[in-house]
């Protein structure tokens, strides 16, 4: 099978439209396309509606409407399976612990090192290249 230049997607949850911003500009040129949703319920809505293309999910853990402890537990029920990164400006070690309980792939404190987002999700999409 050829490997084709899909754009991967990222369905990116964040309050915070200067971390959506930030997180848009850091992965452009990447060949990465990002979903964005500025609370829970409009990224769950998101999620189901493009749940075929989506490769990553990024996840603030305090939303507006609701705390990604909660939403994490709706997205499993939808695909166990999907890389789901937590966002948050909560010390550190709280927010692995936190993160390892609730089921995520990792995590990344705010504020976060360019580097170190770049890294964890080239880590998470390179087995999630698609064929045609």
């Amino acid at each position: 099978m050829k490997e084709a230049l899909v754009e991967q997607k990222i369905l990116l949850i964040d309050d915070d439209e200067a971390t959506r911003i930030l997180i848009n500009e850091i992965l452009n040129g990447s060949n990465i396309y990002v979903i964005e949703a500025g609370c829970g319920n409009e990224g769950f809505n998101l999620f189901k509606k493009h749940s075929e293309e989506i490769d990553l999910v990024l996840l603030d853990i305090k939303l507006p409407d609701c705390m990604g402890w909660e939403l994490i537990r709706q997205f499993r029920t939808e695909n166990q399976f999907i890389p789901i990164i937590a966002l948050s400006a909560i010390n550190k070690n709280e927010l692995k612990e936190k993160a390892e309980v609730f089921g995520f792939s990792s995590y990344l404190s705010k504020p976060f090192d360019i580097n170190e987002l770049e890294q964890i999700v080239k880590f998470y999409m390179k087995h999630q290249t698609k064929t045609v």
